[in-house]
C-alpha cells in the first residue's frame, strides 16, 4: 500500500515540479519501518549500497521496484498496482506487466 501512495505522491510532485531532493531518501525510511524484518534489512543494504558507492543511482522508481518486488512481502496479486503501467494485479517486473519505456531506457 505503501508503495502505492509514494508513487502518486512522486508522480504529482513531478508533474507540479516539487519533488523533493532527498524523496529517495524519504521512501527509504519509510520502507524502512516496516514491520517485516527482511523487508528493512533489505532497505538498510540498499542504503548502505548507495552510501559505499556500490549502487551509483538511488532513483525513486528504483527504490518503488525495489519494496513492489521484494518476496517477503506476503501481497495479494489482486490488490497490488504496478508502478510502470498502473495496472492492478501485477509487480513491475512482471511478464503480465505490458512493455513500456521509461525515460531511464531511453
Amino acid at each position: 500500500m505503501a508503495v502505492s501512495y509514494l508513487c502518486s505522491a512522486y508522480q504529482r510532485l513531478m508533474v507540479v515540479d516539487q519533488l523533493p531532493l532527498d524523496f529517495s531518501n524519504i521512501c527509504l525510511e519509510i520502507f524502512q519501518s516496516y514491520s517485516v524484518l527482511d523487508s528493512n534489512k533489505f532497505f538498510d543494504s540498499y542504503e548502505l549500497s548507495f552510501t559505499l558507492e556500490i549502487v551509483k543511482s538511488m532513483e525513486p522508481k528504483e527504490v518503488f521496484l525495489g519494496a513492489e518486488t521484494k518476496s517477503c512481502w506476503n501481497f495479494k496479486n489482486s490488490n497490488i498496482t504496478c508502478f510502470k503501467c498502473q495496472q492492478l494485479g501485477h509487480y513491475a517486473n512482471s511478464p503480465a506487466c505490458p512493455p513500456c519505456i521509461s525515460p531511464s531506457d531511453q
